[in-house]
């Protein structure tokens, strides 16, 4: 499809950022973004742990709930915005790719002896693509994922498709309407395909990094940095100031 990769294996362009922005804008785009980290956190006090260790309340969540949350340092400033689904055994974390192995790194240095929980980076056992766009919806109606539509934003709910799982968020992690897509190695090729049919434009790294200025998303090396706290960065949605 004309895609560019980098060096490291990004599609940085499918040569249409004009196009795709445009229908991110009015109508559906499909961004290939499985360079963000995927880390799955399991074992009985997961929940306890990130609930310590990030500015969200993981505790009032339940299974099949997530949530957007940042991990700072001990003097408050911003590592990364990242994002939470809550399974029933596990929790998977969504960060910036540039912070995947240094995150991964943090966590297991906070695990103390007694703490029954794992972290295990699964970002290459898995595909991660985002629908962006006012008729992303229309898409999921095409594929027969309806069911997330009405649900609140971090939600999520588990699908199979030609019998291998998906899984299916809501939000697209900016401020336009849209899903998330997690997929094991096998289905990514199907579901791609099948969300192009259903007339999703596809976007590289390049246009997302332009969408996601205009849209106000912080980045670690870019607006998020150690001069600022979470709430000077403007993320006061991400802060629970009643978890103690």
């Amino acid at each position: 499809m004309g895609a560019i990769f980098s060096e490291d294996g990004v599609v940085e362009t499918f040569q249409n950022d004009k196009d795709a922005l445009a229908a991110a804008e009015n109508d559906v785009a499909v961004v290939e973004m499985s360079q963000i980290g995927r880390i799955r956190v399991t074992g009985e006090d997961r929940i306890r742990f990130l609930h310590n260790q990030t500015t969200a309340d993981f505790q009032k969540l339940k299974d099949g709930e997530g949530c957007d949350t940042v991990f700072v340092t001990s003097t408050g400033r911003t590592i990364d915005l990242a994002k939470a689904w809550v399974m029933k055994n596990s929790v998977i974390l969504f960060v910036s790719p540039s912070q995947r192995q240094s995150l991964c790194a943090l966590l297991n240095k906070y695990i103390f002896f007694a703490d029954k929980v794992e972290v295990e980076d699964i970002t290459d056992k898995t595909y991660y693509f985002t629908l962006v766009g006012p008729n992303s919806s229309k898409v999921l109606d095409t594929l027969g994922l309806e069911a997330i539509k009405d649900k609140p934003y971090g939600s999520f709910m588990h699908y199979a498709i030609e019998g291998t799982p998906v899984t299916v968020g809501v939000g697209s992690g900016l401020a336009s309407p849209g899903y998330s897509f997690m997929l094991s190695t096998d289905t990514a090729g199907i579901v791609w395909e099948a969300i192009l049919n259903a007339g999703a434009v596809p976007m590289g790294a390049a246009a997302w990094e332009q969408l996601r200025v205009w849209q106000g998303r912080p980045a670690p090396g870019r607006e998020l940095t150690s001069e600022y706290n979470a709430l000077e960065a403007g993320l006061w949605h991400t802060i629970s100031m009643t978890k103690g």
